[in-house]
């Protein structure tokens, strides 16, 4: 079974990679279990794309098209305790509770030289993501697979600059959707046994990985 949070989360960070948002995110963990609570806002952008790239919402309003996003995450955790909390025009709110963070790390560390997700000496629950190990990701994230999607990602465009990358999705796509990628956020706090780290990264930094992304 998928584990809850990486289904979620990389959900987030990588499907909607063109949705153009902000991504807040608290995971509070607890003796290797954790909840989250992620706050997402869309931008205007969102709702431009999503009507030009999914023919579902073709001429459907903004609430339309959210409440297909909610349905849609509903169906993909819906064995998974998933709890719409708000909804708003612009943004929701989302709760997911007793996530098995040994379980996590077992089903995401195939490499212990370079796991995604572990544990320090002190027990403190670790994130790096990096070019190196993020396509093991494509097993609980199918879109990694995609010829399309691929050539936006890290492996493809590593010696990439960033204004090249830009460039390209401005050409590719859009300049709205290169500006969006540069501004959207995806930020995760960590309460973590009673401390506290966070992660703060672009749409474009994921998609590029020039440098890993650590708590």
């Amino acid at each position: 079974m998928l584990n809850k949070i990486v289904k979620y989360f990389l959900s987030i960070s990588l499907v909607f990679f063109l949705i153009s948002c902000t991504s807040i995110n608290t995971l509070t963990i607890n003796d290797g279990y954790a909840a989250l609570e992620n706050t997402t806002s869309l931008r205007n952008e969102y709702f431009a794309l999503e009507r030009d790239y999914n023919p579902q919402s073709k001429n459907k309003s903004d609430e339309y098209i959210l409440n297909l996003l909610l349905t849609t995450l509903s169906q993909t955790l819906s064995k998974n305790g998933l709890e719409i909390i708000e909804s708003t025009p612009s943004s929701f709110t989302i709760n997911i509770n007793d996530i098995d963070i040994d379980a996590l790390i077992v089903e995401l560390n195939t490499n212990d030289d370079n796991p995604i997700i572990y544990k320090d000496k002190d027990g403190k629950v670790k994130v790096n993501i990096n070019v190196d190990n993020y396509l093991r990701l494509s097993k609980i994230v199918p879109i990694l697979n995609n010829e399309t999607f691929y050539s936006y990602t890290a492996a493809f465009n590593k010696d990439t600059t960033e204004d090249e990358f830009v460039k390209l999705i401005s050409y590719a796509i859009s300049d709205e959707c290169a500006k969006a990628m540069s501004e959207s956020k995806i930020k995760v706090t960590f309460n973590n046994n009673d401390e506290s780290t966070k992660i703060e990264f672009t749409i474009l930094d994921f998609l590029l990985l020039h440098k890993p992304i650590t708590n």
